[in-house]
C-alpha cells in the first residue's frame, strides 16, 4: 500500500511539476525567444528528470530533498554524505545547492563484501571550469541504509571520471576516479582508487599521475663561467588493469614514456648560445594488492 502510495504521489508531482514548466515555457515563447530557466523553473526540470528515471521511493524522496526549495531539507538530504577527518572537504558547495546546478545518481553495488547491497549517491556539479564530485556511500537496507563514508573531490578544465570494478577479488568493487589537477599552463592528469577500509571509511589504496610536467629552474655549470643547464621531465600515461582470474587481484600496469630534456645556455664572446637536448625513455610499471598493508604495492621487478 505505501509504495502504491509513492506511486501515485510521484505521478501527481511530475504532473503537477511538468504542467508549470510547460506553462512557464507558453508564456515565455509568447512573449519572444527563448530565456534561461530561471530558479524555480531550474529546480522543477531538475526534479523532474531526475524523478523520470528513479524507480525506488527512498532514491525518490532523497532526490525530492536534494531539490528541495528548503535549505534545512536539503542539509538533510546533505547527512547522507558524513566527511572524516580523513577526507577531504565537501566540495559541492552552498551556490551548487541554492542554485540547483548539480545532479545526483543512486548506484547499487556491494562494496563491503558482504551478501548485501549498499547504495552509492554520486553527486555532480555542473561542467565548468572546476568540477565538483561527491559519493556518498550508505550501507544496505537490513541495516537501515545508515550512511558509512563519503569522499570528494575535483576537476579543472574537464569532469572527472570513475568506474567501479573488484580489484582485489574479495567480492566488493573499488572506486577508480580520474581527475585534472594543477593549473592550466601546466595540468595533471591523475587517477585515484579509493576502498571503504576496516573503519568503513574511503581509503586511498593507489594513486597515479597520467600526464605530468616537472621543471627545474637553471642552475649554474661549475667550472664554466656564464654558463647554466635547465632541466625538465614530461610523461604521458595509460592506466590498464591485467585481470587474472576471478580469484586474484588484478594487476595495475602504468605503461607509457617519459621524455628528458635538458637546456644548455651560454656566452660565446658576445653572443648567447642556448643547446637543447632531449631523450624519449618508454616505461611500464606494475602494482599487486597487498591485503596486509590494505594497499597496492609496486612490483619490484619493473623499473
Amino acid at each position: 500500500m505505501r509504495r502504491k502510495n509513492l506511486a501515485t504521489l510521484k505521478a501527481l508531482v511530475l504532473f503537477a511539476a511538468g504542467a508549470a514548466i510547460l506553462l512557464a515555457g507558453s508564456a515565455a515563447g509568447a512573449a519572444g525567444p527563448s530565456k534561461p530557466l530561471g530558479l524555480e523553473e531550474r529546480r522543477r526540470a531538475r526534479l523532474i528528470s531526475h524523478l523520470k528515471r528513479l524507480n525506488r521511493a527512498e532514491h525518490w524522496l532523497l532526490a525530492r530533498k536534494f531539490f528541495s526549495r528548503n535549505r534545512a531539507r536539503q542539509l538533510k538530504a546533505l547527512g547522507n554524505c558524513p566527511p572524516a577527518e580523513n577526507e577531504w572537504p565537501w566540495y559541492l558547495s552552498s551556490p551548487h545547492l541554492e542554485n540547483y546546478t548539480f545532479t545526483v545518481e543512486f548506484l547499487p553495488v556491494n562494496m563491503d563484501g558482504d551478501p548485501e547491497e549498499e547504495t552509492l549517491i554520486v553527486l555532480r556539479s555542473d561542467p565548468n571550469e572546476v568540477s565538483y564530485i561527491t559519493f556518498c556511500l550508505l550501507d544496505d537496507e537490513k541495516r537501515g541504509r545508515v550512511p558509512i563514508a563519503s569522499y570528494s573531490d575535483l576537476s579543472r578544465d574537464h569532469p572527472s571520471t570513475f568506474q567501479l570494478t573488484d580489484l582485489t577479488a574479495d567480492g566488493a568493487s573499488e572506486l577508480i576516479i580520474h581527475t585534472r589537477e594543477g593549473k592550466p599552463a601546466q595540468f595533471v592528469d591523475a587517477a585515484r582508487i579509493m576502498k571503504p577500509g576496516r573503519n568503513r571509511h574511503f581509503e586511498l589504496v593507489w594513486f597515479g599521475r597520467l600526464r605530468d610536467q616537472l621543471t627545474w629552474p637553471a642552475t649554474e655549470i661549475e667550472g664554466q663561467k656564464g654558463a647554466t643547464i635547465a632541466r625538465s621531465e614530461k610523461w604521458q600515461a595509460k592506466l590498464g588493469l591485467q585481470f587474472n582470474g576471478s580469484a586474484n587481484p588484478v594487476t595495475i600496469v602504468l605503461k607509457g614514456e617519459r621524455e628528458y630534456t635538458q637546456i644548455l645556455s651560454r656566452f660565446n664572446g658576445d653572443r648567447h648560445i642556448s643547446q637543447t637536448s632531449s631523450q624519449k625513455i618508454p616505461f611500464e610499471e606494475r602494482w599487486r594488492w597487498d591485503k596486509k598493508r590494505f594497499y597496492f604495492v609496486r612490483h619490484p621487478f619493473f623499473p
